[in-house]
């Protein structure tokens, strides 16, 4: 599955500059920076939706004049949309959970995992990208996810919800360049 790193993890470009007092672009290209691996994926019986675990290893060089990055790993789960299995995936991000600044890959894998394949269902679906409550009834993984959770319910105008985001009250769409 093809990531597309900057423009999920594009926060991750900048450095703190110790002259000019305040976060800069980076020197050094982000992509080189990170190590974005993907963890496990999970597809729609027609594999055009998928629900995918990727692993970011933060491995900053260290630079005169800027203040050292601590090396982490953090964890993310992400959902992928395309029109049929020939097309590339675009990517869109999932705030429900995060797994943020781990010593361990293995364990940042196995916490993101493990709440969304087994504490998920019960919980519901509200705050910043989606409009209203939103029960979810599965889990990542069970057979009926893709059918019930309400990242996958759809608006008056054919969007699904996780392409969706709420700014000030109102929902806008996610347009992110696509994957190539």
């Amino acid at each position: 599955m093809q990531i597309g790193i900057l423009k999920i993890f594009s926060f991750r470009a900048s450095r703190y500059s110790l002259k000019e007092k305040k976060n800069i672009n980076s020197p050094i290209p982000t992509i080189e920076q990170l190590n974005v691996t993907t963890d496990a994926i999970v597809y729609n019986k027609n594999q055009t939706i998928c629900f995918a675990f990727v692993i970011i290893e933060q491995n900053y060089t260290i630079l005169e004049g800027f203040k050292d990055e601590i090396k982490s790993v953090d964890a993310k789960a992400v959902i992928g949309l395309r029109n049929n299995k020939a097309e590339a995936f675009e990517i869109y991000p999932v705030s429900k959970y995060d797994v943020i600044g781990f010593g361990d890959k293995l364990k940042a894998a196995e916490d993101i995992k493990k709440y969304y394949f087994t504490e998920l269902k019960g919980d519901y679906l509200a705050g910043t990208q989606y409009e209203g409550k939103y029960s979810f009834n599965s889990n990542v993984g069970d057979e009926d996810f893709f059918e019930k959770a309400p990242f996958f319910h759809k608006t008056n105008k054919g969007l699904y919800f996780f392409q969706l985001y709420q700014e000030l009250g109102d929902l806008k769409e996610f347009k992110y360049q696509k994957c190539k």
